[in-house]
């Protein structure tokens, strides 16, 4: 649970309640939790493959290319790529 405590004030500045908010968070932490297995299962699988995998943001005209694909395609690891 995800717990939030606010006072609320009189007129004069005094504390005269709480105000909380209480947010059930169960779906959330399985959702996370579902997505991180997913993820480790993709990178297991591109590694033992010997898969490469890459993103492109056309929106922001960005290209995601993790390093290995650099290796991959004979490039130093480090070297940016652009689109």
């Amino acid at each position: 649970m995800n717990l939030d405590y606010s006072p609320i004030l009189d007129e004069s500045g005094k504390p005269a309640g709480v105000m909380a908010i209480v947010i059930e968070t169960t779906d959330r932490m399985r959702a996370d939790a579902a997505l991180r297995h997913s993820e480790e299962q993709l990178r297991l699988a591109t590694e033992y493959a010997d898969v490469g995998l890459w993103d492109i943001d056309l929106v922001n005209d960005i290209v995601y290319w993790p390093p290995r694909v650099n290796v991959m395609f004979g490039l130093a690891a480090g070297t940016r790529r652009s689109r």
